[in-house]
């Protein structure tokens, strides 16, 4: 590891190892949410997509530079971050007025990675790790939209919708729901029977605009 100085206010990390290096297809994907090499259920593929965008949020960079031998990194952060009117990053497709995310999934870290898709495109976004957690959310605050993972153990995503129908019954209509790749026949009677979008794991950027463009128009209570 190697720190040096890039200008007056920011500071560069460059990190290496002395393995094979990255190819050149790999390379393009590396910071993509979800790609990985390794064999599945190994690995989830978002440990350096969420690395970037801690560094991206902070103001910095995380990026792969080219190396004759082994992988190298560089991490750039300021050394004083500054405030400014416009946020880089913004997808400007998304209505101007603000709104507030609720992610409850029982997997932190794809709960993080959608969350930092939702703030690149000028929405707050807040996580709550299992059914129970989102619920304890939900009955402090009242949010614009809410995702809800299908399959969770202590609390599953039907059961919060139910809970919400007979509670909050007008934030039913704010939710999604998030899903695997394979559905049982109760969870796709589920959603048919519910009427509410969901979304698929894996998601991309692409994917989860999609699915904002589907709600973004509800009003805010």
């Amino acid at each position: 590891m190697r720190v040096e100085a890039t200008g007056a206010d920011k500071v560069a990390l460059k990190i290496s190892d002395n393995g094979p290096g990255v190819p050149d297809s790999i390379a393009r994907r590396i910071f993509d949410p979800f790609f990985t090499t390794k064999p599945q259920g190994t690995g989830t593929g978002i440990g350096l997509s969420f690395s970037q965008g801690i560094a991206e949020a902070h103001g910095g960079s995380l990026a792969l530079l080219p190396s004759e031998a082994g992988a190298l990194f560089r991490l750039e952060l300021p050394v004083a971050l500054t405030c400014s009117a416009t946020r880089p990053g913004v997808d400007s497709a998304i209505p101007v007025q603000p709104r507030h995310v609720l992610i409850v999934d029982d997997e932190p870290e794809l709960a993080e990675t959608m969350a930092r898709l939702l703030r690149r495109q000028g929405l707050k976004a807040d996580v709550a790790v299992g059914g129970l957690a989102g619920q304890e959310r939900l009955r402090a605050f009242d949010y614009d939209l809410i995702f809800f993972d299908l399959r969770m153990p202590d609390f599953d995503g039907p059961a919060l919708y139910r809970w919400l129908l007979a509670e909050r019954p007008y934030l039913a209509e704010r939710i999604a729901f998030v899903t695997g790749d394979t559905l049982g026949p109760a969870a796709v009677r589920f959603l048919e029977e519910s009427g509410r979008p969901a979304l698929e794991k894996p998601f991309t950027r692409e994917t989860v605009n999609d699915l904002l463009a589907r709600i973004a128009s509800m009003p805010t209570k």
